[in-house]
């Protein structure tokens, strides 16, 4: 597990935490639901990085493979695991930047609910 995704992981442990000493039912279940999408989130990540390293296998082998049979071939060969290596490192860009945006958002709310804070 990558550490952005360890970080949702634990970042869901702390909300369960909190909801576990929560004062209200509706507190409780608010941060029962962060947890519920930090556990996604963690998820989601895991999964474009599998993609990632897939691509990245991809594109080693079909490099190998291409250099084995086209050797002294002129014609160019046209690569569709770029793009598509591009788009699974934003998804992962796209998760870490949300992760740091929510994270900011619950710990707003944490400092709120804190017994004797204005």
């Amino acid at each position: 597990m990558s550490r952005h995704a360890e970080g949702c992981v634990a970042h869901a442990a702390r909300c369960i935490e909190v909801a576990e000493k929560a004062c209200t039912t509706e507190d409780r279940r608010e941060f029962l639901s962060f947890a519920d999408a930090w556990e996604k989130l963690a998820t989601e990540i895991e999964q474009s990085e599998r993609l990632v390293a897939f691509i990245d296998e991809l594109t080693t082998n079909r490099d190998t493979d291409e250099d084995a049979v086209l050797e002294g071939s002129e014609l160019p060969q046209r690569s569709y695991t770029k793009p598509l290596r591009q788009l699974a490192a934003a998804i992962v860009a796209i998760s870490d930047h949300v992760a740091s945006d929510a994270t900011a958002h619950h710990l707003a709310l944490l400092l709120k609910r804190q017994p004797g804070q204005a």
